[in-house]
């Protein structure tokens, strides 16, 4: 008679990705090719799998599939604390990142399966595991939130900091300067960048750089201020992201700027690949030039209505230095 105890999925989760989250345990000796060889074994013969009846035994959902972008964003991207704390007592918003988390592993592993002759790139892989880790440790994580809120499944001990330390953007700030040798990843870091290049993109897209007081004084315009012009216009713009995406995704690089505070490791990533054509262009909406531009099309008569419309909201006191349509970073039609 067998009376060994059924383990639940959740704890079998738990103790087959334990080899490739952070500890001290791990063997030195193997080569950092060969810990992404059994790595990419183990999830694509079962932890996927398995991550998907521990999630589905803890939240009593699910993980969505064929489901918006829009959807995606609008519930799992929390845009403030208090945003974040509304969110997490939705089964949704850990349903989407499982979702993100699932989408960001698979991303990797199509990336970076190279060949065996590769296997002296050491240190390349040795980052890639690194980040790998950290993924794996926030899926066990999240699984064990969703144990706690949604179901009665057994939890085990796992908790992780939600602060970021400024030692990690220390390290990141060496990394970005002194690159691999710097041995660091900080993938919370990069939302800042975000942040940044969402800026950039949408200043030079309208040519806008400042507004200049009575005195001359020349004063920089926000995103937000930018994107509130848009907003009436926002059916005329084809961009590369929906408008409400956009909008979600600068609010919430606002909140981590400003607190520090991160939720999953995989969202910096996932934001980073939703972006990318409205950064990066491509092909426009007509005809079959490849441009960087092509992020952002509209009607010349659209954007000289949002110009106006940003004129009249920073009000008379202030003029708006521009550039020229025909100079920006736009396609226009």
């Amino acid at each position: 008679m067998n009376t060994e105890k059924k383990i639940s999925k959740l704890e079998e989760y738990h103790q087959s990705a334990r080899p490739f989250m952070p500890n001290d345990d791990h063997d030195e000796t193997i080569a950092p090719y060969d810990q992404w060889t059994a790595f990419k074994k183990w999830y694509q013969a079962s932890g996927k799998e398995c991550f998907k009846l521990a999630f589905k035994e803890a939240s009593k959902k699910s993980i969505p599939e064929n489901k918006s972008n829009e959807w995606l964003i609008t519930t799992g991207l929390p845009i403030s604390n208090d945003d974040y704390e509304k969110k997490s007592n939705d089964v949704n918003f850990f349903r989407v990142n499982a979702f993100w988390f699932l989408a960001e592993v698979d991303d990797i592993i199509k990336k970076y399966s190279l060949p065996s002759e590769y296997n002296t790139l050491g240190m390349a892989y040795a980052q890639i595991m690194n980040f790998i880790s950290q993924l794996i440790l926030y899926s066990d994580y999240m699984l064990n939130i969703c144990a706690r809120k949604f179901s009665e499944s057994p939890e085990y001990s796992i908790d992780i900091n939600p602060e970021a330390h400024v030692h990690d953007l220390y390290s990141t700030a060496r990394f970005i300067i002194y690159g691999s040798f710097a041995h660091n990843n900080n993938p919370d870091a990069s939302i800042s960048i975000i942040r940044q290049a969402l800026e950039i993109r949408i200043r030079r897209a309208f040519g806008i750089n400042y507004k200049i007081d009575q005195s001359r004084n020349k004063i920089p315009i926000s995103l937000s201020e930018i994107i509130a012009a848009m907003e009436p216009y926002k059916d005329d713009i084809e961009m590369k992201i929906d408008f409400l995406s956009l909008k979600k995704i600068n609010s919430w690089a606002n909140a981590y700027l400003h607190s520090g505070v991160k939720r999953f490791i995989w969202i910096p990533a996932r934001m980073l690949d939703h972006i990318s054509g409205f950064i990066l262009g491509g092909d426009q909406a007509t005809g079959f030039h490849i441009t960087m531009n092509s992020g952002i099309e509209m009607r010349r008569d659209t954007f000289v209505s949002i110009k106006e419309k940003l004129k009249e909201n920073i009000g008379d006191k202030y003029q708006l230095e521009d550039e020229d349509m025909n100079k920006c970073d736009i396609v226009l039609k």
